[in-house]
């Protein structure tokens, strides 16, 4: 089953690919043919990741991973691993993630899987360093998931395979520094990675990319765009809490409520929840610019108990920061204090990220 030339043009989530992935697959079973099975259900998810079909997707990458612990291929537990620590990111687990990638990259051996490119539609290291650098992000290691994410670039360069090296800008020059709160590198990628859409006319990419780079209405049309010409689900809630964020810093709190409600309606659908403390955490920002206080302090404690109970620590920092800004202009800095400073305390090396940089100011504004 030969999907490949299709996935970049058309989109991973392309109706074409839904039909061909979704055909085989029932072929397969019904025939017991597991000789063929593992192309197919990991053609069949990744329709399903870029569709923003996470509960789906899940269940395919579970059925793939467990198959491949009892077939002897290292090549498909390697792709087991890495599809299913995609699932579990997704579904909010960054430490299940986390771990199912460094299996992964363990057992990658360059002289027998690097052969396996056409296969698998991008190299195996690359695809495992993603979900480990993006993992690393939400636990709030900010040093290493940069570090893994300029390592998955430079890997994808040496291969000089186009899907890998587009897979990879995405991935960790797009989307990872866009958690990371990283601008310049965010559009330094992105040039990169429209630059090889424009030359190699793969519209998938270009869609996928432009509302990172986008603010408010503009974001929100181009999340349109690329949910309606190539059915792409993946980071779309994300997004869609990003053109909020927008909407609230200018004091549109109804359009932000609007797309923020579209975010959580997609959230509770697919399983798609890795970003679910900022939604909550703009709840409160909203809430805040309403002038509800006790609401907004309610979804601020909600988006860090949440952050909290799943290990994502830069989405609980950011939490933090909220919460003791308002406690602060409420005229409670020890309150602030004691809700920040813990958190702030588990990014010790990590001095010149963003969220740290915000928080340490807020810190700071509270001896004043």
């Amino acid at each position: 089953m030969k999907l490949g030339p299709l996935q970049p043009i058309k989109g991973y989530s392309s109706p074409e690919i839904d039909a061909a992935s979704g055909r085989a697959l029932t072929l397969c079973r019904s025939l017991g043919d597991r000789a063929r099975l593992f192309p197919v259900l990991y053609a069949r998810w990744a329709f399903q990741y870029v569709a923003g079909r996470h509960r789906e997707g899940f269940a395919l990458s579970r059925e793939y991973l467990e198959a491949a612990r009892g077939s002897g291929d290292d090549a498909a537990l390697i792709v087991g691993q890495r599809i299913h620590a995609a699932g579990l990111l997704m579904r909010g687990d960054a430490e299940g993630a986390r771990a199912l990638a460094c299996e992964a990259l363990q057992l990658y051996v360059p002289e027998r899987h690097r052969p396996l490119i056409a296969r698998f539609g991008q190299d195996l290291r690359v695809q495992s360093r993603i979900y480990l650098a993006l993992s690393q992000a939400l636990l709030g290691r900010i040093d290493e998931a940069r570090a893994l994410g300029d390592e998955a670039i430079k890997h994808a360069r040496s291969v000089n395979h186009l899907n890998t090296l587009g897979y990879a800008l995405f991935h960790c020059g797009v989307w990872l520094r866009a958690i990371l709160r990283e601008t310049d590198a965010l559009r330094r990628h992105s040039a990169e990675l429209l630059e090889l859409a424009r030359e190699h006319r793969l519209g998938f990419w270009k869609a996928l990319v432009t509302p990172f780079l986008l603010e408010g209405e503009e974001a929100e049309r181009a999340v349109r765009v690329y949910r309606r010409d190539f059915n792409g689900g993946l980071t779309v809630p994300e997004l869609l809490c990003r053109v909020a964020d927008r909407y609230v810093a200018s004091g549109r709190t109804g359009e932000a409520t609007r797309v923020l409600a579209e975010s959580q309606e997609l959230m509770e659908q697919h399983g798609d929840v890795y970003w679910e403390p900022e939604l909550l955490r703009l709840s409160g920002r909203i809430a805040a610019a309403e002038g509800a206080p006790v609401e907004a302090v309610t979804a601020f404690e909600r988006a860090l108990r949440l952050a909290r109970e799943r290990g994502a620590h830069l989405l609980e920092l950011r939490a933090a920061v909220d919460l003791a800004r308002l406690q602060a202009a409420q005229g409670q800095p020890l309150e602030a204090r004691q809700v920040l400073a813990p958190v702030y305390g588990l990014f010790t090396e990590e001095a010149d990220a963003a969220d740290v940089q915000e928080a340490r100011a807020v810190l700071a504004g509270l001896d004043g």
